[in-house]
Formats: structure tokens, C-alpha cells, sequence
């Protein structure tokens, strides 16, 4: 057997995962995630469907071989659980601290006075805490 050959089988051994959660599970998980987990549930569910080459489970996901990559290497360590995991990308502080959160969790919950839009939530975000959040990032924070 070549040099070449074994570091490719080698490599495709080590790509491999195992989903131990049924298509099923899978499907129901994928309609309860948040936004930033489905292309990573999207992804087992192509493995359980029987497409396992990172090429075709970027295309499949819409996503890069990179992510594939990440994804998978998350499932090995940590799981399900942590594809699931919520996490900003990057190490930047995000807008708002734990007090501000929790006071626009306060704001949200009252029935009384929450927001009508997007554009609502913003200004008052900007203005009542002195920060600069953009429509996209109130609206991405907000789901």
C-alpha cells in the first residue's frame, strides 16, 4: 500500500462520524433550534440520509468545506449538545452586558410593551441603553 493511500485512508477514518440520533429525532430538533445550530443539524441529517464526503455536505448545508469540517469535529467532542451550543463567533464582548439583558428581557415579556417592529426595538435599544446596534444585529439578537 503507498504512502499516499494510507494517509488517505487514514484521513477518511478520521472524518467519519456516527449519528446516533434517529431521522426522526432529527427532524423535530431541526424545527426547534435556533438559526445559527441548523446547518449543523442539517448536516447529520444528510449523514443519516447516506451522504457522508465533505463536498457533498457543504453543498447539501450551503455552506463551505470549512464549516463542514468544524461541525463534524464538534460532534466528535462534544456532541449533539454542542451543535446546539449557543455562541457568538469571535471573542468581541457582545452590545449588551447581563443588566441590559435582563432589562430588555423585562421589556419583551410585558405584554403591554413590547415592540410593533424591528425598527421599534432598535431605537429604543440604541437610545435607552447608549449603544449602536443596527437593524440587522437588534433583529439577528431578537430571534
Amino acid at each position: 500500500m503507498s504512502a499516499r493511500l494510507l494517509v488517505l485512508l487514514c484521513t477518511a477514518i478520521l472524518q467519519k462520524i456516527t449519528v446516533t440520533e434517529s431521522l426522526d429525532e432529527l427532524s423535530k430538533l431541526l424545527g426547534k433550534c435556533s438559526v445559527s445550530s441548523k446547518p449543523g443539524i442539517n448536516m447529520l441529517l444528510a449523514i443519516v440520509n447516506g451522504i457522508v464526503s465533505t463536498n457533498e455536505l457543504a453543498h447539501k448545508t450551503r455552506s463551505n468545506r470549512d464549516s463542514v469540517h468544524k461541525w463534524k469535529n464538534t460532534d466528535r467532542s462534544k456532541g449533539l449538545e454542542g451543535l446546539l451550543a449557543k455562541g457568538r463567533g469571535g471573542n468581541r464582548p457582545g452590545a449588551l452586558n447581563d443588566e441590559l439583558r435582563g432589562e430588555l428581557e423585562r421589556k419583551l415579556s410585558n405584554p403591554k410593551g413590547g415592540f410593533a417592529s424591528y425598527k421599534q426595538a432598535t431605537v429604543w435599544i440604541n437610545t435607552t441603553f447608549g449603544v449602536e446596534m443596527n437593524y440587522n444585529e437588534v433583529n439577528i439578537y431578537l430571534k
